[in-house]
């Protein structure tokens, strides 16, 4: 064996040691860290949902499987906060113990000691990665189609006295709520015309009915109906009925669940989507532009027949008319301005399309950003880095949801909205990690 044989394999020798000396801290931190969020998401999610389905006698394995579909979900969440805590109480353990100094005695760089735990946060990325592309759609259509069982076995189990809900597409308004009877409902929504609708009562029972085996059957006593007036906009006539069977079927599609169902497609589909929605953004905008410009032409014409009237080459009646048509294009070139639409569905499915990878990309992340910043604990260890890493995991859980009610609104572009906590730990971690290796 030559020198060079010699030295190379005792590199990989030195590189393999340090590499099982971190991991053996590492894994087994991480494997902690992420079953304390793990298990406290569990409990909130059994204190907040669960355990109103045992009080209201819902069957057991019905429970079990809202439970279970709810595991995909909370992993991904919790994958990148572990991750972080982990990386903070690894590196503080080594830095309280001096193993930071000893490893640098023995020439190794500070990267091949972060090395290892940068390659566990890229398998971690591509483990969220795939829970959240695969296997939490699948777990959001099943627990949609465990809901509705339930709510046809219990159709007032979502129903709490004195609330309004939208339910189903349609707005319930309820007094007071006793096990399968309303005392006071008031419904709104739209008859098959697409006219508003609104149906009073005092007294209502809620009942699985046996000839519709996914819907709800409301049964009214004495209720008041009022229709939209199709002829005066803003009134309504009403008449009486001793008896009203209301049915809202369990397969509708919610209107809100149009806003929320970005997690039960994949990423592919959510791609798609955005295709499709940019193709049809760019031709209605075509088609906004062209009747803008069109308008704008037109409105030019009369502004110039009213310098006719000053002119006195067109009459009254004439120079009025022209009045009143700009002033209807005026409105009309403001309502194609403000008209964002089909931009805001863009702009949603884009969100989505972003989300699908912010907290699986999170995971390296934080191992860049936490890898240097352990090492400056070097009091307490793991308590200091376990302290530093809850409030670390408070600030990118409120920013980054912040970014999406921002993203939402359109007040950032959806790009920034979702990425942009991300990228501030992302610089803050390179800028450590270079200050660190510069020493």
């Amino acid at each position: 064996m030559n020198s060079l044989t010699k030295k190379r394999f005792k590199i990989n020798f030195r590189l393999k040691i340090i590499t099982k000396y971190v991991l053996k801290e590492f894994i087994p931190t991480f494997f902690i860290t992420f079953m304390f969020f793990f298990v406290i998401f569990i409990i909130n999610h059994i204190l907040l949902f669960i355990k109103p389905l045992f009080e209201k006698d819902v069957p057991l394995d019905l429970i079990f499987m809202l439970l279970l579909t709810a595991l995909p979900m909370y992993t991904i969440f919790c994958l990148p906060f572990g991750v972080l805590l982990a990386t903070l109480m690894t590196m503080g353990r080594f830095s309280s113990d001096n193993e930071i100094v000893a490893f640098r005695a023995l020439g190794f760089s500070i990267m091949q000691i972060f090395a290892p735990i940068f390659i566990c946060g890229i398998f971690i990325t591509l483990i969220a990665f795939y829970i959240n592309d695969r296997m939490l759609p699948i777990a959001l259509i099943e627990q949609n189609n465990v809901k509705k069982k339930i709510m046809y076995l219990k159709p007032t189990l979502d129903f709490k006295s004195k609330t309004v809900k939208n339910y189903y597409g349609k707005t319930l308004i309820t007094d007071i709520v006793q096990n399968t009877s309303i005392d006071g409902l008031i419904i709104i929504d739209e008859d098959e015309n697409n006219q508003k609708r609104i149906i009073c009562t005092k007294k209502a029972l809620i009942t699985p009915p046996k000839d519709r085996p996914n819907a709800i059957e409301i049964k009214m006593n004495s209720a008041m109906i009022q229709f939209e007036n199709k002829d005066r906009q803003g009134e309504f006539n009403y008449g009486y009925s001793k008896s009203i069977s209301y049915f809202i079927s369990l397969q509708e599609d919610v209107a809100e669940d149009s806003v929320t169902s970005g997690n039960e497609k994949t990423t592919l589909e959510i791609y798609n989507d955005v295709k499709k929605t940019r193709k049809d953004f760019l031709m209605e905008k075509q088609n906004k532009d062209y009747q803008y410009f069109t308008v704008l032409d037109e409105t030019k014409s009369y502004l110039f027949d009213t310098e006719q009237f000053l002119k006195g080459n067109i009459s009254n009646v004439a120079y009025f008319e022209n009045l009143q048509k700009t002033e209807v294009n005026i409105s009309s070139l403001y309502a194609l301005k403000q008209d964002k639409s089909q931009n805001r569905q863009l702009n949603y499915n884009l969100l989505e399309l972003y989300r699908k990878f912010a907290l699986p990309i999170a995971c390296i992340i934080f191992t860049i950003f936490a890898s240097p910043i352990g090492i400056y604990s070097k009091r307490a260890g793991k308590s200091i880095g376990f302290i530093l890493g809850l409030f670390l995991c408070a600030i990118y859980w409120f920013s980054y949801y912040a970014g999406q009610i921002l993203g939402i609104r359109m007040l950032l572009p959806p790009f920034i909205a979702i990425f942009f906590t991300n990228a501030f730990f992302l610089v803050i971690g390179v800028y450590f990690l270079l200050k660190r290796l510069k020493e």
